[in-house]
């Protein structure tokens, strides 16, 4: 099932520990989180790497298959915002490892299914 950009910036920012499970963020937090997204979501669609609409912050767009892994990348990205514990360098080898994850996910395999062909 699709998850949309709010669940994205909340599970972030629970899985960094900035709020509980069981509470919602903060609507300042959550901006950040999800304007970060939009910058990379661009970066990452002129790379190749995503394919899904950026429509609104609701909208369920955001493939379950790479949840976890853009959960992860936007962590590393906005960590040092709210932990100040991630310098460039450090962060931008994290985000090197993390997309080699999606790659592996948006790589195309064979579906097995026929295709047609002609030659003109």
């Amino acid at each position: 099932m699709p998850r949309s950009k709010a669940q994205l910036s909340t599970q972030t920012l629970v899985q960094m520990r900035v709020y509980p499970v069981d509470q919602s963020p903060s609507a300042e937090a959550a901006a950040y989180v999800e304007g970060c997204y939009d910058t990379k979501l661009t970066e990452w669609r002129d790379d190749g790497l995503v394919y899904w609409t950026n429509t609104d912050r609701d909208t369920l767009e955001i493939p379950d298959r790479v949840f976890g892994i853009l959960c992860d990348l936007m962590e590393n990205e906005t960590r040092h915002a709210f932990k100040g514990d991630n310098p460039v360098a450090q962060r931008m080898a994290q985000e090197a490892i993390i997309l080699r994850r999606l790659r592996a996910q948006m790589a195309k395999h064979p579906s097995g299914e026929q295709t047609t062909f002609s030659s003109y």
